[in-house]
Parts: C-alpha cells; structure tokens; sequence
C-alpha cells in the first residue's frame, strides 16, 4: 500500500511532539501523496509558515493512524 502523508501546522507558540494532541492543529492536507506533501510543506513555508511548527504525519494504511515517519520516508525539501 502506498505511504500518504498528513501535514499539520501548530496554532499559536511552540510545538507539541505529542502525536496523540490533536486540540491546536490545523490541518494542511491528509492522503497526500510524498510529492504533494513536499509541494504543500514549501507552500506554507513560502507563506510564512515557521517550518518547526509544522509536522508530517505517515499514514500506510488509508485511515486515520499516524505515526512520525522514519528517516526514509521524512520529506527532504531542498533550497528551491
């Protein structure tokens, strides 16, 4: 099955690293495929978004569990 992603963006000051913490994010896309989630992540950092306070969730299964992804499936962004 294909990886998807979840991008989320924190509301208000600092960051939650409690993936169970749903209260306080704003959802910025769900079922997106890498390229989409690496298009939307630069999107919202080229709108101002603080890059730290937003997180990227992996989902392999097509419903709503995530998990922080691994060092492979990380979304690497580059300079553009």
């Amino acid at each position: 099955m294909a990886k998807t992603y979840r991008l989320e963006e924190k509301v208000g000051i600092g960051t939650d690293r409690n993936i169970d913490d749903r209260t306080g994010w704003t959802v910025h896309g769900s079922n997106l495929s890498y390229d989409q989630a690496v298009a939307k992540m630069k999107e919202l950092i080229n709108a101002g978004s603080n890059p730290i306070d937003i997180r990227s969730l992996r989902d392999d299964g097509g419903v709503e569990i995530y998990s922080y992804p691994s060092e492979e499936d990380k979304l690497h962004l580059d300079g553009s």
